[in-house]
């Protein structure tokens, strides 16, 4: 039987959009070929084994918990330990595929390596940019600092990725946006490039009748509390409007600039709810508490499609979206909510929202039938079987 590495920089148990993706496509890999796996290690967070599959072998690399341990640190070691591992890993199996998927490009040197080794599969789940890094270092360097070294990282990267992408036999692509990028500004790679979108495992996802509120507007926020999600924006302007009162959230998820968040949210005096981080099979049972789904990105900041928008989707639940980058073209092309030019105007949305229950329910239906047509993780992943694995192996 032949055998595959997948490869993923998030973290198993399944507890990241990437990981989760990978998953999907481990449960069709494995009908027809040996799969291995590489990834992140968070057993303490979510000690359960129905993430991992018995007769599929997993590598983890653990980062350091160690709370003395300076953050950038412990990256490093992480880092350094997971490019080890991957092509020891290589080298030593023999694999006949090994499939990389990556959200950032601090694992391109090994890539590029993995070329004089064994056939490749490149996945871009990211736009690589810098932009993300400088918000990084300017959480322990000054900002002048962290933009010289953000930028240092970008010109390596588009170096590393064009030897990553041309020594690849396919790269594929997560969101259309990307592809659509890379076919014009590497046109010279286009019949390497393929799109396989990101989509959902509607498994965890089971269609329900929902019911939504009569009074007053329940706002759901699903991701990682990172800068570039205008959630600061949205708490202030509701905060200072004449309907807080009508308006709750419900927070899911971690990230650095959670506690801001919750300060902000406490010093408004909003009614909002923080679960946390929820295992993927469990995140729909929070659609029986919200009415809406809400993603606001940072225009300054590259951003692609959110995992969360196509989750909301498969809950039933209509959408908020700024209009920038695929946000705004994605929502205005499937008609699946509301789209706004500035944060300013949400307060006056949602005031005209209040009670729109056979709206919600016409788009939440609607939205759901997309998902189920276009974004099926099962059906996804045997397209990635006849579009890139069939055709590499």
């Amino acid at each position: 039987m032949k055998k595959i590495l997948l490869v993923v920089d998030e973290f198993l148990p399944i507890s990241t959009a990437g990981a989760i993706r990978l998953n999907s496509f481990v449960k069709e890999l494995r009908k027809k070929y040996e799969v291995n796996v590489l990834g992140g290690d968070e057993r303490y967070l979510y000690n359960n084994g129905y993430d991992f599959f018995d007769d599929v072998e997993y590598y983890t690399i653990k980062r350091p918990d160690d709370k003395k341990v300076l953050a950038p640190f412990k990256f490093l070691s992480y880092f350094i330990r997971f490019n080890l591992k991957l092509i020891e890993l290589v080298k030593k199996n023999n694999y006949d595929l090994v499939f990389v998927s990556i959200p950032r490009y601090e694992f391109l040197d090994s890539i590029v390596r993995l070329g004089m080794h064994t056939k490749y599969v490149l996945d871009i789940r990211d736009l690589l940019d810098s932009s993300n890094y400088e918000l990084i270092f300017r959480q322990f360097l000054p900002v002048f600092i962290s933009r010289i070294i953000a930028k240092k990282f970008e010109g390596r990267k588009n170096i590393l990725l064009k030897k990553a992408i041309a020594k690849s036999t396919i790269t594929s692509l997560a969101y259309k946006g990307l592809y659509d990028y890379y076919m014009k500004v590497l046109p010279e790679f286009k019949s390497k490039l393929v799109y396989i979108p990101n989509g959902v495992d509607l498994e965890n996802f089971p269609k329900v009748k929902k019911q939504y509120s009569n009074d007053k507007i329940r706002l759901f926020y699903l991701g990682n509390f990172a800068e570039k999600d205008y959630l600061k924006q949205i708490i202030q302007v509701i905060g200072r409007s004449d309907i807080k009162n009508k308006v709750s959230f419900v927070f899911v998820g971690e990230g650095r600039n959670k506690e801001n968040i919750m300060r902000l949210v406490y010093k408004y005096n909003l009614d909002g709810i923080f679960k946390g981080r929820i295992h993927h099979s469990k995140v729909h049972l929070v659609s029986d508490e919200v009415d809406i789904g809400i993603i606001l990105r940072d225009k300054q900041m590259p951003t692609l499609l959110p995992v969360s928008v196509v989750e909301y989707m498969a809950m039933g639940l209509p959408v908020i979206v700024n209009d920038y980058s695929e946000l705004g073209e994605f929502v205005r092309e499937n008609k699946s909510g509301y789209i706004l030019k500035e944060v300013e105007e949400l307060p006056g949305l949602l005031k005209r929202l209040i009670g729109k229950n056979k709206e919600f329910q016409k788009l939440g239906n609607d939205n759901r039938s997309y998902i189920e047509r276009n974004l099926d993780r099962a059906k996804i992943a045997k397209d990635f079987m006849n579009k890139v694995v069939n055709k590499c192996i």
